[in-house]
Parts: structure tokens; sequence; C-alpha cells
């Protein structure tokens, strides 16, 4: 049995989920969805990462308890999930027992190997990112290169890390194994950075703050947030010891966005070192949407688009797609409202969701919802061309997935879509259905039709779920999909077509628009 693990960041429970949040939960429901296509045994977890200075203030100024505060937050995230439709096998919340146990034992295994020790601090911390910044690495101002806000200075007593030690084998790793970190832009920045600043020890304890994991043996220390939520990662398998990690850890896939590269590309793999864990297999690093070419921003109403509005205005299917589609993985994109409607109005509805239609309502004016095959007739060259299409189609899916590009294999599944569509344009069964002795070719026609849309539904399972299931409950398709390999004719018996994606107006299209670009409204 071949097992892979798809990990989504651990979202830090400071706000309610957004898009970038969503986008990284579909990219890893898409990766999981086609593992199991596959036929591996792939295991999705995601969840929410629960402590530090940060939300001990934020909840202070919601007048609540930092429990509390994060029990409301995870719930959104837990709900968001399920209304996007994200197949996920476990939600770990950081503040749970099961997860503390395993921070806990991790910092005993790399303190077992001489690689804590106690001393004093003093530096430029940002609060959001819960780290401390050398000054070279600021802004003008002493800003915070990632949130742009001002640093506080902090000095307190902290345990260290000797991250130090790991710099050559952490090196030596990322230059043997070029899959470690994906794109390749990500890959050579994290060199780039490695060969310019030879790591420095790691402060990992805080003092200056109470909500948190304590540090073991020393409870007036709170463990460092980045020992405690990248931990995540073994506790939602159940620790160290468990039947769950030794089966998937040693196929796990991170995916990621590019402001956490430092934190998963140096930081873990040092820490998993020290405690003698293997390495994860790949780091796949997305880059950031803006909306309507806007940074998102708390500040700007406009940008803080809640994914599930748009969801549920357009389907999750339809918002799966449109992400998927239109972001090559590690490029950043933006989210224009009118290509957002034009590209889904454009794929799902006018391509493949009328060519389903089509077919199933003409295959009950001309042959009343049955076709049986009749053996083989005339070999027809367009439809030679219909195989060869299923089977190129087919190879390109599995060459962009294994290459990380989910854009290219919905493109190519697109292109087979309108090469099927412009297959019944040119075959014309509605001008065979005004000849004598038309029934035979007729039905090869649609035969082969038939047979191409099953094979867009298994190969494009990973990307539009509901509508795969859509489309196999009218053509009485098997309910379990399955990496399509063999392109024969069988008999259909099709059930009544129902619109698998209703086409956006220009009215509605206006509509939508102003309603999201005035959430509030």
């Amino acid at each position: 049995m071949k097992y892979t693990y798809i990990t989504t960041p651990i979202y830090y429970a400071s706000g309610t989920p957004h898009l970038g949040h969503a986008y990284s939960t579909i990219l890893a429901d898409c990766y999981n969805r086609y593992y199991k296509l596959r036929g591996y045994r792939s295991r999705l977890t995601t969840g929410t990462d629960e402590y530090g200075l940060k939300i001990e203030r934020a909840a202070q100024k919601n007048n609540c308890e930092p429990q509390k505060f994060v029990d409301d937050l995870a719930e959104k995230f837990i709900e968001t999930w399920g209304k996007l439709g994200i197949a996920y096998d476990d939600f770990i919340r950081t503040t749970e027992p099961r997860h503390r146990q395993v921070a806990q034992e991790i910092w005993k295994r790399m303190e077992e190997n001489g690689d804590i020790y106690l001393g004093h601090y003093e530096g430029l911390y940002c609060v959001d990112c819960e780290q401390y910044y050398p000054e070279s690495e600021l802004l003008e101002g002493k800003l915070c290169p990632i949130h742009n806000r001002t640093v506080d200075f902090m000095r307190e007593e902290t345990y260290f890390f000797r991250m130090s030690k790991y710099y050559d084998r952490l090196l030596g790793h990322i230059e043997q194994h070029p899959e470690f970190i994906y794109p390749e832009t990500r890959r050579n920045e994290v060199l780039g950075f490695l060969k310019h600043n030879p790591l420095q020890d790691l402060s990992i304890s805080r003092t200056s703050f109470r909500w948190g994991i304590q540090v073991p043996g020393n409870e007036s220390h709170i463990m460092y947030v980045w020992i405690d939520a990248l931990t995540n990662y073994i506790s939602n398998l159940g620790g160290f010891d468990s039947e769950l990690f030794n089966q998937y850890w040693g196929n796990t896939i991170h995916i990621i966005g590019k402001d956490i590269l430092k934190f998963h590309a140096i930081y873990w793999p040092c820490i998993l070192m020290s405690a003698g864990v293997s390495l994860p297999k790949s780091l796949i690093v997305h880059g950031w949407w803006t909306i309507s070419s806007k940074k998102i921003s708390k500040s700007d109403p406009a940008t803080k688009i809640d994914p599930t509005m748009l969801a549920e205005d357009i389907t999750p299917d339809a918002l799966k797609y449109y992400l998927l589609k239109e972001l090559t993985v590690g490029r950043d994109g933006d989210l224009d409202y009118q290509n957002l409607i034009s590209s889904i109005n454009s794929g799902l509805a006018n391509n493949l969701g009328n060519l389903v239609n089509r077919t199933i309502q003409m295959i009950f004016k001309y042959f009343d919802g049955r076709i049986e095959v009749q053996g083989i007739g005339t070999i027809d060259q367009l439809d030679i061309e219909i195989r060869e299409q299923a089977f190129l189609t087919r190879q390109i899916v599995e060459k962009s997935m294994n290459e990380n590009s989910p854009s290219a294999a919905i493109n190519a599944i697109m292109i087979f879509s309108n090469h099927l569509n412009a297959y019944l344009e040119k075959t014309a069964p509605w001008q065979l259905a005004k000849q004598d002795d038309h029934k035979k070719r007729m039905a090869e026609i649609f035969l082969h039709i038939v047979e191409a849309i099953r094979w867009i539904t298994q190969l494009g399972s990973p990307f539009f779920p509901s509508i795969s299931r859509g489309i196999t409950s009218q053509m009485n398709f098997d309910e379990v999909l399955q990496w399509p390999e063999d392109f024969s004719l069988r008999s259909i018996n099709v059930n009544k077509a129902h619109v698998l994606f209703d086409r956006i107006t220009k009215e509605k299209e206006d509509e939508l628009i102003a309603k999201w670009q005035n959430p509030k409204l």
C-alpha cells in the first residue's frame, strides 16, 4: 500500500478564515483527492494554532478568556471547511492535550540531544510573527517585513536551540534533494539565505506571557510558538510511536504560503534533526492572492471577502475550479471578479456543463435514455481521435500533478471537454437522425462521448468533486471514482439531465460584484 500525508498550515486563531486560508486548504484537498484517485492511502490534516502573545492580547481586547477566544475561532474554521467541502481526516488544535504531550516530547528529545541551553535574549520582536528580527531584516522605520508594523524591543530569559549545529546538514539536504522545496524559486531563495546568513542559535521560550505550552521542567517558561505549532504535523498522527506516524511520516507533503517558508524550510528541519526524526518529503510553497489588485487587509473591507460567501454565491466547486485553475502554484494571483465569473461561465457552464446536458438530452431524444453496445462498426478517424485525446489528457494530468501544476491539469481536462463538444458538431448526430439506417452510427457516437465524459469525471474529481458526483449520478457511472485505465464502450442507461452549473447572467454578475465589493452592505 502506498501512503501520502498532506498537511495545510495550521491557521493562527487570531482572525476569521479569509481567501488565503481557503486557497491553501483547497490546494491541499485537491492533492489529497488526486492521490486517493491514484490508489494511495492519502491523509489530509489541518487545524488551528492557538497559543502566543498575539492571541493573549487579542483575547484581552475582546474582553474574554484566551480559551474562549480560540474556541470560537476554531469553530469558524471548521464551519468554513465544511461549507467548502474539504474532506480532511483530522483537525488539530494546539490547545488539545494530545498536542501538548507531543510538543513537550519533541522538546525533551532536543534537550536530551544537548541542543537546548538557558540564556538571555534582547532584541526587536514582532508580536504578529512571534519572532525576533535582526535590525538588518526590518523595513525602514523598524517595521516588520511581513506585517509592516512597528516591532517591540524585548529582553527576557530564554532557552536557546543550537540551530547553528545543523547548518551544514540542512544546507546539504536542500542541495541534494531538489524536490524538498517547490517551486525552484523558493528553493533558491532558501539556499541564498543560508549561504549569506549562517544559522544562529534560536530563542525558543518566552517568559513575557503565559498563554502557551509550558517548557518541561521549567514552568516559568512558555514554549516558543513555532516549536509548538510545527509539531502539530506529528501530533496529528498520534505522536512518534503511533502506527499512523510509521505509515505516513516518510511521505509527508507540507502545503504552505510563502510567508511561512523560513519556519518550514529552516527551523522545522533543524528541529526534526535534533529530535532524531526524518524530514518531510517536500514543501509546496504557494503565493499570495490579492483582491482586485489589492492586498488582503483587515483595514480594507473590500479585500476581506469571506470565502464561504463566494462559495454560496457561485458554488464551492466553482470557487475551487477558479482558484486552482487561475493560479500557478508558486506565483501570486489576483482575484478579479469579472474574470472569476467569465472563467467559471466559460469552463463549467458553456463547456463541460453544456456537453453533459446536451449529450443526455439527445440520448433521451433518440434512444429513450438507453444505448446498447451493438458490436464494432466502421472505425471512424474522429472516434480514434477521441480515444487518443483521452489517453493524452490522462498523461498531461499525471505529468502536471507530478510537477505541482494543478492549473495545467485542469486546463488539459477543459481542452478535452471542448474537443468533445467539437466532436459532436463534426459528427452531427441530429443530421444522422434524418437518414435511414442511422441508429448504429449514432449509438457509436454517443457511446464514445459518454465514455470520454466518464474519463473527464474521474480525472476532474480532485478539482471539481461535486460536479463529478453530479455527472456520475446523471450518467449512472460507478460511484467509486478511480483513475481511468481503459477506454471501452459500454451500454448506458442515463438519468434525466439536470443543469450542473447555472450560467451567471450579466444582470446577476453586476449584482454579485456589487455585493462582493461592498460586503457589509
